[in-house]
């Protein structure tokens, strides 16, 4: 087995992964055994502490894991995102710690590695660029505000438009993933703490949505994939707060099981599941919890190939965004800074807002009556994608120092949970539907940031 510094050792055995008997260390089971061997290099620099967490009660186990940076390439990488920490949940204490880990190599996988990244390229005279522009999604008055806000973007920019090519030259390769074609991104945009315009400065723009690691790249693929129809779904629910249906009664009992529902039911919070709607062929589902008055809110969602696992996915995230709620409570507890900008917004909302205010509790779709229980298909997918036009590009974003197979996925069309009002189907697509008769106004959006 693969030698780890005692600290991480010590987290390994209390998260599940490794049995000591005095000097004895071993994997705890076959699962474990895989995951040590595929995550080892994240493991052995010594810098991932892992944590068990437990409900008492809830059958579901969790993990979070306390990461701290090794170099300076992502320490730079550490200031842009804000955080190292990470958390996993699963079935089993086991399978938790390994979604953990798989977290944590996710981002770290997504760290730069500065001037001698391999994965990073210089811009090639007739290569074609991926517009950025659309990806990123940001409309007019986005980018206008954005540019009082950082002037330096402005660099070479066409009025109040920012020219992202003009902001650095160095790249990513990416393929189309629905025709293989080439093309070139800005390495700012996938890779946290490039630097542009050779001053130092980070852009701020890259993020882990549509990012997913695995043991083969096609799994890591088909996880991504799954990411960016969760979050294009879910964002347009939540803006125009439409295509949300409540799961009936006997689906959840049928799908979910008797464990679980149990303990959701016997809580003092209160757990409601929806299915939201889509026009991709995935189910997607969001669980949402709060102490009754809507209030404490802690939100999960998932997307499934079957409603049940996207059902459960979005139970267990909510459990887990109770975890991450709880720290930030303990961690904001003094009152002198119970307020102020440094506050989580995931914190601030669960304090001052109502989730029964902006979550249309009472208003959903009696089209749920009927459950589709289709299961849905990668290639399914794929090919939806294709006949409605959208594209997807991929980076291979795997690490050759951690050797994790990771994709990184992104698309002009498909929104995201962020608020990015350049996208036309977070205003069309609720039309399409037949859900509204005209797109909403921008300026409603601006009051709705997702908040979780």
């Amino acid at each position: 087995m693969h030698r780890f510094k005692s600290g991480v050792l010590n987290g390994l055995a209390s998260a599940g992964l490794v049995m000591q008997t005095g000097r004895d260390v071993k994997p705890s089971n076959p699962d474990a055994a895989q995951a040590l061997q595929l995550f080892a290099p994240v493991l052995q620099t010594g810098r991932v502490r892992l944590v068990p967490v437990a409900f008492p009660g809830c059958p579901i186990h969790f993990c979070t894991a306390v990461v701290t940076p090794h170099n300076s390439d992502e320490q730079r990488a550490k200031n842009a995102t804000g955080s190292f920490a990470a958390g996993g949940q699963a079935n089993t204490k086991v399978g938790a710690a390994i979604s953990c880990v798989g977290e944590v190599a996710e981002r770290l996988t997504l760290c730069s590695l500065g001037h001698d990244d391999p994965r990073v390229v210089a811009v090639t005279k007739g290569e074609y660029q991926a517009e950025l522009a659309s990806i990123l999604g940001f409309s007019e008055a986005q980018m206008s505000d954005l540019l009082r806000k950082r002037t330096e973007l402005g660099c070479g920019s066409r009025g109040s438009l920012i020219d992202w090519s003009k902001l650095s030259n160095r790249c990513i390769r990416v393929s189309n993933l629905l025709n293989g074609s080439a093309a070139r991104l800005p390495a700012f945009a996938a890779l946290f703490g490039e630097v542009v315009l050779e001053k130092g400065l980070t852009v701020g723009v890259s993020s882990t949505v549509g990012c997913a690691v695995w043991s083969d790249l096609e799994g890591a693929r088909e996880r991504a994939v799954l990411e960016l129809a969760e979050r294009d779904a879910v964002a347009q629910a939540w803006y125009n707060r439409l295509g949300i249906t409540l799961v009936p009664e006997p689906v959840l009992r049928e799908k979910i099981s008797d464990d679980l529902m149990k303990y959701l039911s016997r809580r003092i919070r209160k757990t409601t599941i929806f299915r939201v709607e889509t026009d991709l062929p995935v189910h997607v589902a969001v669980a949402i919890s709060h102490r009754g008055d809507g209030f404490a809110a802690a939100f999960g969602a998932c997307a499934e190939w079957d409603i049940g696992s996207a059902m459960f996915g979005a139970i267990t995230e909510m459990l887990q965004g109770e975890i991450s709620l709880s720290a930030m409570e303990t961690a904001y507890s003094d009152p002198q800074h119970a307020q102020g900008s440094g506050i989580p917004i995931q914190l601030r909302y669960a304090r001052e807002k109502s989730i029964l205010d902006d979550w249309p509790f009472g208003e959903t779709s009696e089209k749920g009556a009927c459950f589709e229980d289709k299961a849905f298909s990668f290639d399914g997918l794929l090919e939806a994608l294709r006949e409605k036009g959208i594209t997807v590009w991929e980076f291979d974003a795997t690490r050759p120092d951690l050797g994790v197979p990771c994709i990184k996925l992104f698309s002009p069309e498909l929104c995201t949970w962020q608020p990015r009002f350049g996208k036309d189907r977070l205003f069309q697509g609720v039309v399409e539907r037949g859900l509204r008769t005209e797109p909403e106004r921008e300026e409603v959006f601006a009051g709705r940031s997702f908040p979780f």
